[in-house]
């Protein structure tokens, strides 16, 4: 049975050429060692053999599937032979087969991205507080980082109904897509972020201090219209980058799932790049200050 293949409908889509299985509409090119030792032995005898091999593997919603196959063809006449891909046809297929490379492959796709999302988060937490020392790239990423944390307020469906507690929200994004374009910040350390409209209604709920309190510390900005007193700013710092490390690699890890094939960072992470994802995400391998830097950038940019 033909099925037309739209992006929508496709549950899992595997490559044996590109070794590479998308799920989700997330594509993962696969290692090596991977391929080798976890992909490999669930294609065999089924759906691999020496002169017959599966090409692309594609299943879609209500266990519909699409199955190319690459067999040798050797011509008796000048006894030279070639492999010619061809189409499976979808009614020899056994469902209780198909259905079960469909799974197998899901699993092992979520395996293996958890595998390799969790070197690059220590990769990238590493990278983060790389010789403790703030810069603007830094300052720049807590900047999309927050502006990231706080775009459910401008949702249809946020929880923030009140006009007033909104129009806070949208004062706050505002002060964030400014911070690059700022005169007065002209260094990393010169930057300072305002404090969240929930931390400003919360101060100003709270119960007045106690005038010692005051006296010794300030009055924190209670009583002064939000982002008018200096305690509605924090200064990041290079015990910030520590603090942020976790929250920070997170996010670039969320932003590097929406990476185009074509982007070089991409490449860099498939077996294309003639190293394995492990090789490259070692902390001396020389390309990996060049991956990191080359994600910041293209997080900055707007490219991913």
């Amino acid at each position: 049975m033909g099925v037309a293949a739209t992006t929508q409908s496709v549950i899992i889509h595997m490559n044996t050429l590109s070794r590479a299985i998308t799920y989700q509409g997330v594509v993962k090119f696969i290692d090596d060692k991977y391929w080798e030792t976890e992909i490999v032995p669930e294609l065999f005898p089924m759906w691999h053999s020496d002169r017959d091999k599966l090409e692309v593997f594609t299943a879609f919603k209500d266990d519909h599937y699409q199955v190319t196959r690459n067999k040798y063809v050797r011509n008796p006449k000048d006894k030279t032979g070639k492999w010619t891909s061809y189409e499976f046809p979808v009614a020899e297929l056994d469902p209780a087969e198909a259905k079960g490379l469909k799974d197998t492959l899901i699993e092992k796709y979520i395996d293996y991205k958890e595998t390799v999302d969790r070197s690059i988060e220590q990769a990238l937490q590493n990278e983060y507080v790389h010789k403790n020392e703030l810069s603007w790239e830094k300052c720049k990423l807590m900047r999309n980082f927050l502006l990231h944390d706080s775009d459910y307020v401008m949702m249809p469906d946020s929880p923030v109904t009140d006009g007033d507690e909104k129009a806070l929200w949208e004062k706050y994004r505002q002060h964030l897509r400014d911070i690059p374009a700022n005169p007065s910040f002209a260094t990393a350390y010169d930057v300072k972020f305002p404090i969240t409209p929930k931390e400003y209604l919360a101060r100003e709920a709270a119960e007045a201090l106690p005038q010692p309190i005051v006296d010794k510390h300030g009055d924190f900005g209670k009583g002064s219209s939000y982002m008018e007193s200096e305690y509605h700013f924090w200064k990041p710092t290079e015990s910030t980058l520590q603090k942020w490390r976790q929250r920070m690699a997170f996010y670039m890890l969320l932003r590097l799932d929406t990476l185009d094939d074509s982007l070089t960072i991409s490449n860099l992470l498939s077996h294309r790049a003639s190293r394995s994802n492990e090789d490259l995400l070692e902390p001396n391998h020389p390309d990996k200050d060049a991956y990191i830097n080359e994600l910041l950038r293209q997080i900055e940019s707007g490219e991913v």
